[in-house]
C-alpha cells in the first residue's frame, strides 16, 4: 500500500508541475514582444502602415557598414536592403558578444524590434534579451547567429 501511495503522490506532483509549466509558458509568451512575425512582407507592411515596436525577422543584403557607435563602441550599425528594395538600418549591440564580421553584399537575416522611419525603418534589439521581456533578437550571418 505504501508503494502505491508514493507513486500516486509522484504522479500528482508531476501533473501539477507540467500544468504550471504550460500555463506559465503560455502566459509568458503572450506578453507584448513575444509575438514575432517572420518574413520581409511583415517589415514592408509595418513600413506602409507606419507601425513600430513589433518583433520582425527580415532577410536582405548588406548595403553599407556604418561603424560603431555607443560610448563603449559596442553598437554595430549597418544598412541592409530587402529583395523588394526596402532599406533598413540595423543596430546590433555586441557588448556581451562578438562583433559581426560583415561586408557589403553579404546576406543576413535579422530578428529584432522594428521602428518605423520615413527612410525604411530601423531594426534594433537584435541581441539576447537578458530581461526575458521579449523574444531574443539575433543577426544570422554565414550560418551563425550572433546575439
Amino acid at each position: 500500500m505504501k508503494k502505491k501511495g508514493k507513486h500516486s503522490v509522484f504522479l500528482t506532483a508531476t501533473i501539477l508541475f507540467a500544468s504550471i509549466s504550460l500555463i506559465a509558458g503560455w502566459a509568458w509568451h503572450s506578453i507584448p514582444g513575444y509575438e514575432m512575425s517572420p518574413g520581409n512582407h511583415i517589415v514592408e507592411r509595418a513600413y506602409y502602415e507606419e507601425q513600430s515596436g513589433i518583433m520582425v525577422e527580415a532577410t536582405g543584403e548588406v548595403v553599407r557598414i556604418l561603424g560603431e557607435k555607443k560610448d563603449d563602441g559596442s553598437m554595430q550599425w549597418f544598412q541592409m536592403r530587402t529583395p523588394s528594395g526596402q532599406r533598413l538600418l540595423v543596430g546590433h549591440d555586441h557588448g556581451l558578444g562578438e562583433r559581426i564580421p560583415l561586408n557589403p553584399q553579404d546576406t543576413v537575416t535579422v530578428r529584432g524590434q522594428y521602428e518605423w522611419s520615413e527612410t525604411g525603418g530601423t531594426i534594433r534589439q537584435t541581441e539576447r534579451d537578458r530581461s526575458l521581456a521579449r523574444q531574443h533578437g539575433w543577426v544570422e550571418y554565414d550560418g551563425r547567429k550572433y546575439d
